[in-house]
């Protein structure tokens, strides 16, 4: 299974919650290559932590302005 097809699946899973801001649209499959863009709800930083846990530099993650985790973390 693909970075991409496991992402989807944290995506579907996350959605509806509100922590999600702005993501890669999960039907669509076509041309997907990390690092995968996530803007997430300033509050938000628990469903961050999990993604940057599960996916590392997979995805680019943004909890409300900030980029997560800090540079340098």
């Amino acid at each position: 299974m693909s970075v991409w097809d496991q992402l989807k699946v944290a995506l579907l899973n996350l959605e509806g919650s509100g922590a999600l801001a702005s993501y890669p649209d999960p039907s669509v499959d076509e041309g997907r290559q990390p690092p995968f863009v996530i803007r997430l709800a300033p509050w938000a930083t628990d469903a961050a932590e999990e993604l940057h846990q599960r996916f590392g530099d997979d995805v680019e993650l943004v909890v409300g302005l900030l980029h997560y985790p800090e540079p340098g973390h």
